[in-house]
């Protein structure tokens, strides 16, 4: 006991496909003559996601306008260089100031996507929930992979027809990251695989894609879902799946992932009730 004073902290707690922020609160109190202690231990993991989540959509909101701001000026800048200057040089010349051009405006494009992925990730909006048939989904969903043939769907649910209350459109955004980094991961593996599962567990449908990449590296699994965490260097920016992350939690969803034989990504949704009318 700390000099046998009240004192409270933050524990971090890591499991295999999770961490818990806990805080712990120990209070003295005195009872017939005899000094006792109570022990107040609280979850504040989704608290102190909320205000870390709130504090990075800020900084990617500034960060958009900042930089989107000079993007037009500088692609028009170049544009007029290679109009005013190009009837005067000689073909060699000519030929070296576009290839120059075409870089910076290649250049720009690129910070435009990356300006997109941090607005993107600012200005979620909120779902609009509405009861959608998931095997009917995910067969709509797939006929834009149908030309993959290392693309394995499977559906275990019991019974012909499972409803969520989801956003078709956020939930494809979600599903077209997550296979976008599976096809990623496995990209130079001679002999591709990517599965999906279909099951339910308890009152979820549990959505389960593998591959037989890699995997995560142990320090980016742990902090996957925060913002500007990337396996992908400097391709990535970091927000793919801090975005899939705040649209699962939308979906009063889960989202985990471990290794096994590769990446394998669990997502899960709430079932609801065919019969009930929305």
């Amino acid at each position: 006991m700390r000099n046998n004073r009240d004192w409270e902290e933050n524990v971090i707690v890591r499991s295999r496909q999770n961490i818990k922020n806990i805080f712990i609160r120990m209070v003295k109190f005195e009872s017939n003559n005899a000094s006792l202690y109570m022990a107040l231990l609280s979850d504040v993991t989704n608290l102190i996601k909320a205000k870390q989540n709130q504090a990075w959509a800020d900084i990617a909101k500034r960060m958009a306008h900042e930089i989107k701001n000079p993007l037009t000026p500088i692609v028009l800048s170049a544009e007029r260089i290679e109009m005013k200057l190009l009837p005067k040089l000689s073909p060699d010349d000519q030929s070296f100031l576009q290839r120059l051009i075409k870089q910076i405006i290649i250049q720009v494009e690129d910070l435009k996507t990356l300006v997109n992925k941090f607005r993107d990730f600012a200005n979620i909006n909120k779902a609009n929930l509405s009861k959608m048939e998931i095997i009917y989904f995910f067969k709509q969903f797939l006929t834009l992979y149908e030309n993959i043939d290392f693309i394995k769907f499977k559906n275990l649910l019991p019974n012909q027809e499972d409803f969520v209350m989801a956003d078709s459109s956020l939930l494809r955004q979600v599903f077209h990251n997550l296979l976008k980094n599976s096809m990623e991961s496995i990209e130079n593996q001679e002999n591709k695989q990517i599965d999906i599962l279909i099951c339910q567990e308890n009152e979820m449908v549990k959505i389960h894609i593998r591959d037989n990449g890699n995997g995560f590296d142990q320090i980016i699994m742990e902090n996957l879902f925060e913002p500007y965490r990337t396996t992908k260097g400097v391709k990535g920016s970091g927000l793919g799946m801090a975005i899939v992350k705040k649209i699962i939690d939308e979906h009063n969803g889960k989202i985990e992932v471990f290794n096994d034989n590769g990446a394998n990504i669990v997502v899960k949704l709430p079932l609801v009730n065919q019969d009930i009318v929305l």
